[in-house]
């Protein structure tokens, strides 16, 4: 029979069940890693890479990590954000034809405030919202329009 580390070690006071725990983890987190890059050059390091996370064995633990990325809500949420950079383009080219209307600040305000409360709860730098949703605006504007949310 197989006894684990912590198991043969229980009434031991000097050990550390956490710092072995951080050991194993290191431990298989480099085992992973090192198979990986020795299957070859660039191309084929990211052709197995890409195959081992899309195994049927492997996915499971993928949906633990990242959630299902194929999701209905996954693919709305892809179509929103393209929504909403539609609308900041065309918000930041009509800045050329006389300025902003009112409308258009409010919708603006809109967009940041959702997206500003968003990001906060998933963790999302506001980087990745100007980067993704205000890509025609400075990121001074962008992030006045953040602030100002």
């Amino acid at each position: 029979a197989v006894v684990s580390r912590a198991a043969r070690h229980a009434n031991d006071p000097s050990f550390n069940l956490e710092s072995a725990a951080g050991q194993a983890r290191r431990r298989a987190t480099k085992n992973i890693v090192d198979r990986i890059l020795q299957t070859g050059d660039d191309d084929q390091i990211s052709l197995a890479l890409l195959e081992a996370l899309n195994h049927k064995s492997i996915r499971p633990y993928m949906k633990r990590i990242y959630g299902e990325q194929n999701s209905e809500q996954s693919a709305v949420g892809r179509i929103a954000v393209d929504g909403m950079k539609a609308l900041t383009e065309r918000i930041a080219n009509s800045k050329s034809d006389g300025g902003r209307r009112q409308e258009c600040r409010a919708l603006l305000k809109m967009i940041g405030m959702t997206l500003t409360e968003a990001a906060e709860l998933q963790g999302v730098s506001e980087r990745a919202v100007i980067r993704q949703v205000f890509p025609n605006f400075s990121r001074r504007s962008a992030q006045r329009i953040l602030k100002k949310a």
